[in-house]
């Protein structure tokens, strides 16, 4: 997982193993299980407020200083986490260290209240131990280990006091004591899964909801969201618009799962020409469009020539299937970039009807300087194909 994301986990080993959320887990799982540690304030701020009121109230009724101490550290520790959890840029290993420590301040709370012998206070401190428990393992499932350390500390505090007066019980409170922690981890691993799962849902959801089923490229949702995001005015930016040429010969020969393969290697093709920043977007059948955040209409031109020689190139459906399709490109630059993306759609179609019309096999770069729907050639682009010595095609202008 990249250190330099949101909530990265924790530097020092030993505070990464322990808090660990799954190794196996995809990246964004972890990241979403961990930001509960940073988003999840609230359990914090009312457990450590419940923490230092007992001890305020043990040190009332026994004047010992040493629960005045344990109060005033309980609050330091939580203006520290407090500043914590702010920083979810920083390696997440104080928030687990500083997470122990609270839960040492409990055990040791706990442990000297019972070695006192004071059965009311007692009573309190245990019901304030349990319910501490249970705000661990309802918040810190996703780190069993950290979750399950804390629990340990603060169960074991009292166990090992109430022993300490009263070893006769020792035999019982070790049998329950094993009990205990084997249901804890059960609610622990329980709560886990389930969390997960519902991540993974939501992921896979978002997911589907934004991707091609067939090439895993981007629809046209996708497509609309990543332009929506877009600062306005986002002045040179391009949208490219595709089609296969012989495609449906493909299907018709080879049947359409050899198209689907072709389809989605298509995908790879263009993914792998368009580069990192564009996005590559599936229409439907066999359309493309191609949506680059800011390019020069050169560019542009360089990149549909790419495509199309990419898109030239054989495909191998199988060990005994080669196909073969061409490409016919149209493309739109947003000057001023305040365009919308159903008007570029339609200047990208225009410029793709032109090709089609005429030559297929090329690229048309709308111009929009020009008269109404002119379309123009891009600059002397010879056909794929096409010889040197044959000469380029002369430029038709006014073409729609």
């Amino acid at each position: 997982m990249s250190e330099t994301c949101a909530f990265p986990p924790p530097r020092n080993a030993a505070l990464r193993w322990v808090a660990e959320i799954g190794e196996t887990l995809p990246d964004e799982v972890q990241r979403r299980l961990r930001s509960a540690f940073f988003t999840s304030r609230m359990p914090l701020i009312f457990g450590a407020v419940n923490s230092i009121l007992v001890a305020l109230v043990v040190y009332g009724s026994t004047q010992r200083p040493v629960f005045l101490l344990l109060a005033l550290c309980d609050f330091v520790l939580l203006l520290v986490r407090m500043a914590l959890v702010k920083r979810r840029m920083a390696p997440s290993g104080p928030i687990f260290a500083t997470g122990l420590l609270w839960a040492m301040i409990q055990s040791t709370t706990l442990g000297l209240v019972i070695l006192s012998g004071d059965v009311a206070l007692s009573i309190i401190v245990l019901a304030s131990g349990l319910a501490a428990i249970g705000g661990i393992t309802g918040r810190n499932f996703a780190a069993p280990r950290y979750a399950i350390a804390q629990v340990a500390m603060i169960d074991a505090s009292f166990k090992i006091a109430f022993c300490f007066l009263h070893p006769e019980f020792l035999p019982l409170i070790a049998g329950q004591s094993v009990l205990f922690m084997l249901v804890s981890i059960g609610i622990i691993r329980q709560h886990r899964q389930v969390a997960i799962e519902a991540i993974q849902g939501e992921i896979d959801s978002r997911r589907k909801a934004f991707e091609d089923p067939l090439t895993g490229l981007s629809n046209r949702r996708a497509l609309e969201t990543v332009f929506g995001a877009m600062p306005v005015p986002s002045p040179g930016r391009a949208l490219l618009y595709l089609d296969l040429d012989g495609f449906k010969q493909v299907n018709d020969r080879f049947g359409h799962a050899a198209g689907d393969r072709l389809l989605q290697d298509v995908g790879a093709r263009l993914i792998a020409v368009a580069g990192i920043g564009a996005t590559v977007c599936r229409l439907g059948g066999d359309e493309f469009l191609v949506l680059l955040p800011r390019t020069t209409g050169e560019a542009a031109c360089g990149l549909g020539r790419d495509i199309i020689a990419a898109i030239d190139a054989p495909f191998a459906i199988d060990e005994t299937i080669v196909a073969g399709v061409g490409a016919s490109v149209g493309a739109v630059i947003d000057e001023d970039g305040t365009a919308t993306l159903k008007s570029l759609m339609s200047r990208a179609d225009q410029a793709l009807y032109a090709v089609k019309n005429a030559e297929k096999g090329a690229f048309r770069l709308y111009d929009g300087h020009l008269l109404e729907r002119q379309l123009q050639r891009c600059g002397d682009m010879p056909r794929l194909g096409d010889h040197p010595e044959d000469g380029v095609a002369s430029e038709r202008a006014a073409l729609l």
